[in-house]
């Protein structure tokens, strides 16, 4: 019988990582690295999703190759998300270490539940999620507006790879 395997793809916000493992035993089969830094803009810095995206295809192609894989598992940081339209991205995914979304503060900290229910207290740029979709939706009203589903990170990777929108 063949093993089952499992495409486990850890995506950084500067280095993504694929790995092959045993479904049954936990063993990784196969590995793959590769640096992806951020792009400056117009309009802000962003995420490479385009090369990310193309070295994932070619790196499972590569590493699955005569294998039976049994399921796709995606993780990515929790700070990071994606608009998303009906033709794919509304705007690019913003580079949650960039302080662009800090022009927003004043007007966010208003809006922000307090740190007792969010656990979560006010970090710079895009660390708190919220707060760069209050900058994005501020600052691109028009491309904002076109957004048909707000998703994680990882599920927006997961909606690239099934073409469903999801999240937990």
């Amino acid at each position: 019988m063949a093993k089952q395997l499992a495409a486990v793809w850890d995506i950084g916000k500067t280095n993504a990582k694929l790995a092959l493992a045993d479904l049954a035993t936990g063993a990784v089969e196969a590995t793959a690295t590769a640096s992806f830094p951020s792009l400056a803009g117009p309009p802000y810095r962003r995420l490479d999703v385009d090369s990310l995206w193309n070295w994932f295809g070619a790196e499972l192609g590569r590493l699955a190759a005569g294998r039976r894989l049994e399921a796709v598992a995606v993780t990515a940081h929790g700070a990071c998300g994606a608009v998303v339209g009906d033709e794919g991205l509304a705007l690019p995914v913003y580079d949650y270490e960039d302080l662009a979304a800090d022009e927003a503060e004043a007007e966010y900290a208003k809006l922000r539940p307090p740190f007792a229910e969010t656990f979560s207290p006010p970090l710079p740029g895009g660390l708190n999620y919220g707060k760069s979709l209050f900058w994005q939706a501020r600052s691109f009203p028009e491309e904002f507006a076109r957004a048909r589903h707000i998703l994680s990170y990882a599920q927006y990777w997961s909606w690239m790879l099934c073409g469903v929108a999801a999240t937990e």
